[in-house]
């Protein structure tokens, strides 16, 4: 797409999948990481039936919601068009509304799989979409039919087809026909600041591009996704690497086996900083290479956003091990002030810079972040720094 489309057109595109993206995490309201965790504990003592209640109830209640941000984004496509996209494309903004509930049901799948740890499962949860997408894409391209409003439904509809799995393998599905409310409650206060969290990160993930498109840059715009586009084969990496430790910090019954789990899982982080530092060296034939030279104003931004993935590699150890204990509501102070962070040093960098100052505002908010689960683990685990081993 990039390739074919120009630089404006595939700035339009992803500003798009951007909304569809972050109303989507915003329905799932940070039951995802709440769901997993629930799973994982009562799985210990192989509470099968409250495992499916919970399921059950959080995807009926995720499903409503997220169908109903649906409805209100159809119905004011045409302002959001053009308060965010600066013109009148209000048929990208429904069609790429439309994928919303979908993608809702697949990651709720997925989190449920994640807390039986059934990692096999919930890899294929998350290929088959993308198989489906890019063979959709291509389908377009040979038939010459690569609109943008095409190209926008792909995106929506694909994800869809995460079930197909479920067709051929239906002893792994769970239709949830239960309801109990009352259920969510026993997890609300662990729960409850995993949602506030989610809702800021979310927002602060998608800000720069909103900021960028809000300062009339979608060239860009272009140039940042491209960026984050090679950044997110890397992050497919590492969130593999934090779905397998999540769930398996979870099963850990004291502090001496968490703080004995995170110190070997600093020395895997030591590994991927060494790994991140070679990408970044390599990141202009990257960029050349999937995206053509057009794109190279992507180069400079990209190696500054997979250096700064540097910092996260130590953080989820920390915040896997904060989680564990239920901690959670630091993460929802750390956010608060990421996003103060982010969209102080972006309004001031972006004028000037471009892209290049949403990889500097993304280094800064890691840092910030690296030094809050630091400190946070320190303090609830009562340890000497010395015995950190990072």
């Amino acid at each position: 797409m990039a390739r074919n489309l120009e630089i404006k057109e595939y700035g339009l595109l992803m500003l798009c999948t951007s909304i569809t993206t972050m109303v989507t995490n915003i329905s799932a309201y940070g039951t995802n990481a709440t769901l997993s965790r629930a799973i994982s504990q009562f799985l210990q003592t192989e509470n099968h039936q409250k495992i499916k209640l919970i399921f059950s109830t959080t995807v009926i209640n995720v499903f409503f919601f997220s169908t109903l941000l649906c409805v209100i984004l159809i119905l004011f496509s045409e302002n959001i068009s053009y308060f965010i996209l600066k013109c009148s494309y209000n048929e990208l903004v429904i069609a790429a509304s439309i994928g919303i509930p979908i993608l809702v049901l697949q990651n709720m799948y997925i989190s449920y799989f994640n807390g039986y740890q059934n990692f096999r499962v919930s890899m294929i949860l998350n290929i088959i979409p993308s198989v489906f997408l890019l063979l959709a894409v291509s389908l377009l391209y040979y038939f010459n039919k690569n609109t943008l409003l095409c190209i926008s439904l792909a995106f929506a509809i694909c994800p869809l087809s995460f079930l197909l799995y479920f067709i051929f393998y239906n002893k792994d599905f769970f239709f949830p026909r239960y309801y109990n409310i009352s259920i969510l409650k026993d997890s609300f206060n662990f729960g409850k600041w995993m949602t506030l969290q989610s809702i800021i990160i979310i927002i602060q993930s998608k800000v720069d591009m909103f900021m960028l498109s809000y300062f009339n840059m979608i060239e860009q715009v272009s140039y940042y996704d491209i960026a984050n586009k090679v950044q997110g084969i890397v992050l497919f990496l590492l969130g593999a690497y934090t779905t397998v430790l999540i769930p398996k910090m979870n099963t850990l019954r004291s502090k001496h086996e968490i703080i004995k789990f995170v110190n070997k899982n600093l020395i895997v982080s030591k590994i991927l900083m060494a790994i991140l530092i070679v990408v970044a060296i390599v990141s202009p034939f990257i960029i050349n290479f999937l995206f053509s030279s057009k794109y190279a104003p992507s180069t400079l931004p990209l190696i500054i956003i997979l250096l700064s993935l540097i910092p996260l590699v130590f953080i989820y150890p920390f915040n896997a091990a904060l989680i564990a204990i239920g901690k959670s509501k630091i993460f929802f102070i750390v956010a608060i002030v990421q996003l103060i962070a982010n969209v102080s040093i972006s309004y001031i960098l972006l004028p000037m810079y471009g892209a290049i100052g949403s990889g500097i505002s993304y280094v800064l908010v890691n840092v910030i972040s690296l030094i809050f689960a630091y400190y946070s683990y320190n303090y609830y685990f009562k340890i000497k720094y010395d015995e950190i081993a990072i």
